[in-house]
């Protein structure tokens, strides 16, 4: 008997800088919290926050997890 492989989905419901619910999804593995302002990716099992300027350049990077 075969049985079906599901991956667990990477997903962000609250912002890790600020805890507020008000987060959007930029891309597969892409957050942006509409609070903070802060851009929120996962990359190899790790959780970063970018923190971006106006002109969209990232002046800091923080790995959360």
């Amino acid at each position: 008997m075969k049985g079906k492989i599901h991956k667990k989905k990477f997903q962000i419901n609250k912002c890790p800088s600020c805890s507020s619910t008000n987060v959007g999804k930029l891309g597969k593995s892409s957050y942006f919290c509409r609070n903070c302002f802060v851009q929120i990716n996962k990359e190899q099992n790790q959780i970063y926050i970018n923190i971006t300027s106006e002109d969209g350049k990232t002046i800091e990077r923080i790995r959360v997890i």
